[in-house]
């Protein structure tokens, strides 16, 4: 299968997971959810993340980026070198840190720690995919 068609498909992926995280963000206020819809709503940004950066491994391989490490951290800083991340208005660090949640999240359970996350999804995290979604989006009208 080429590189070309393998993004575009993990970038369909994407965006379901994207769209369905969006709809469960804006659906009411977070404090409105009780605890197993908002225990839902970190799982769909565990998912929408890890589809995220593997999209973005993908497209950069399309576009002659090699990618060395298979790991989100690895391909962030990819995607940064070759200003990828400049071009879609994301904040590289802000990434790391979502990977660095995306793993708490997935390893450990402490509700403190849950609730931050959760509030960091709707306020800080999902404006970061926002961003690579509309990227990806256009990229994907541009190689039709």
């Amino acid at each position: 299968m080429p590189e070309q068609v393998r993004w575009k498909q993990r970038f369909c992926n994407f965006s379901r997971a994207f769209l369905r995280l969006r709809d469960a963000l804006y659906e009411k206020e977070l404090e409105d959810f009780d605890e197993l819809q908002q225990e839902g709503i970190v799982q769909r940004f565990e998912y929408t993340f890890e589809l995220f950066w593997k999209t973005l491994k993908d497209y950069l391989e399309q576009e002659g980026v090699a990618i060395e490490v298979i790991s989100p951290k690895y391909v962030i800083s990819a995607a940064a070198s070759s200003k990828v991340l400049e071009h879609m208005g994301a904040d590289g660090e802000l990434l790391l840190e979502m990977v660095r949640s995306r793993n708490l999240m997935s390893h450990t359970y402490d509700f403190d720690s849950f609730r931050t996350v959760l509030t960091k999804v709707k306020n800080e995290y999902f404006g970061q995919m926002d961003r690579a979604y509309t990227y990806f989006l256009k990229q994907d009208k541009l190689h039709e």
